[in-house]
């Protein structure tokens, strides 16, 4: 599932993975680029905790724009999606976290218009992972 922003200058994808014993997980990478700089940032390893919740909210968002889907995951990762307007906005944040001898977190967020064009697809692909 990928949104893509509405200026060109970024994504933030989200794909499934799972392994020949049964092990299945996520990967959460964004991709902005400003011109002058740019931010990368990918966990292969999320879980996502609501599922269902996010996937029922972002079909019901297509009508409804004063609900704000959330898919909230591991690391305090999450993508979240709100209206203003006629625009549609994503919020996001990719986690990790290094456990040595002491713990230590990682995080990139950011912010993006999404294009209208490639958000009903990225809605019908969120389905399939409920």
């Amino acid at each position: 599932m990928k949104f893509i922003a509405s200026n060109g200058n970024g994504w933030v994808e989200i794909l499934s993975f799972s392994d020949e014993h049964g092990y299945e997980s996520f990967s959460l990478e964004s991709h902005i680029d400003l011109g002058h700089s740019q931010f990368k940032a990918r966990n292969s390893d999320l879980c996502f905790l609501n599922w269902p919740e996010f996937s029922k909210d972002l079909n019901d968002f297509i009508l409804n724009r004063s609900i704000q889907p959330q898919l909230l995951g591991t690391y305090d990762s999450y993508v979240k999606l709100h209206s203003s307007g006629n625009s549609v906005y994503l919020d996001f944040c990719v986690g990790s976290a290094y456990c040595g001898t002491s713990t230590l977190e990682y995080s990139s967020k950011g912010a993006f218009e999404v294009s209208q064009e490639h958000f009903s697809s990225a809605a019908a692909e969120a389905a399939t992972y409920a």
